[in-house]
C-alpha cells in the first residue's frame, strides 16, 4: 500500500453518549497534499466529488426527526472523503485538523449547521456563519475558482488508511506541506474572518486567531 507523503491519525476523544450510543470509529486518518501549477483543476474537483458519493448528499428527512443511529449514518457512512481547498485560505495543518475535529464533535452532539460531514468540515474551516459562503471562500468548487486557482490543497479523510486515487488525478507540482505558509494569503483570510486588530495581536497571530474562531464558532 502506497501512503501519501503527509498523513496522520486523528483520534476521536469523545466516543460515548449515555448508555446506548457511541461513535462508530475511534480515529480517522487524514492525508494532505499540496500542489502548485495545477493544469486540471476541474478534473480534480470532479473526481473528489465523485469519490465522496453519499457522504456529500443531503437527506430529505429533517435531521431533527431522525433517530440517533440514522443521524450518525447520514454523516459517518463513508470510507473516505476528499475536500479540495484553496491553500491561500488555509493558515496551517492545524487549521484543517481543528475543523475536522470540531465538525465531528458537532455531529456527535447533534449540533450541526449543515447536512453532510463534508459541508460541516468546510463550515468549520471558514469565517462565515453561512455554509455556502464558507464553501465559496475555502474550497475550489465554482467556475471562478476552478478557472483561477493554480494551487490546491487536497485533503482526504479515511477510516481505514486507504486514501483512494485522488493524488493520481492531479497534474501539478507537489510541494512539501510546510510550504503551505508561503501560499497563505493573510489579507484574504483576515477579510473572510473579519478579524479585529485585537484578535490578531493575541499570541499565535493569524493562525491562533483562526483556531480560536473554530473553537468558539456558533452552531
Amino acid at each position: 500500500m502506497d501512503l501519501p507523503a503527509f498523513y496522520f491519525e486523528l483520534p476521536v476523544f469523545q466516543e460515548h453518549f449515555g448508555d446506548s450510543s457511541s461513535c462508530p470509529f475511534k480515529k480517522l486518518y487524514v492525508a494532505m497534499s499540496l500542489y502548485e501549477d495545477v493544469t486540471n483543476t476541474k478534473e480534480v474537483v470532479d473526481a473528489a466529488s465523485d469519490s465522496n458519493g453519499r457522504a456529500a448528499e443531503e437527506e430529505e428527512e429533517p435531521l431533527s426527526s431522525m433517530s440517533l443511529n440514522k443521524f450518525f449514518k447520514v454523516f459517518f457512512d463513508f470510507d473516505l472523503v476528499n475536500i479540495i481547498l484553496q491553500p491561500e485560505m488555509i493558515t496551517s495543518v492545524e487549521h484543517v485538523t481543528y475543523a475536522i475535529s470540531r465538525a465531528i464533535t458537532n455531529v456527535l452532539n447533534r449540533k450541526v449547521h449543515s447536512g453532510t460531514l463534508v459541508a460541516e468540515i468546510v463550515y468549520m474551516l471558514g469565517g462565515s456563519s453561512d455554509v455556502a459562503k464558507c464553501a465559496k471562500e475555502m474550497c475550489i468548487n465554482s467556475a471562478e475558482t476552478i478557472n483561477t486557482c493554480k494551487s490546491l490543497l487536497a485533503v482526504t479523510i479515511s477510516k481505514t488508511k486507504q486514501f483512494g486515487t485522488i493524488a493520481s488525478v492531479i497534474k501539478g507540482t507537489p510541494l512539501p506541506i510546510d510550504k503551505l505558509a508561503d501560499i497563505t494569503n493573510e489579507s484574504k483570510i483576515v477579510k473572510a474572518f473579519k478579524f479585529s486588530k485585537e484578535e490578531l495581536a493575541l499570541p499565535g497571530g493569524l493562525n491562533g486567531a483562526v483556531l480560536g474562531r473554530i473553537g468558539t464558532k456558533r452552531i
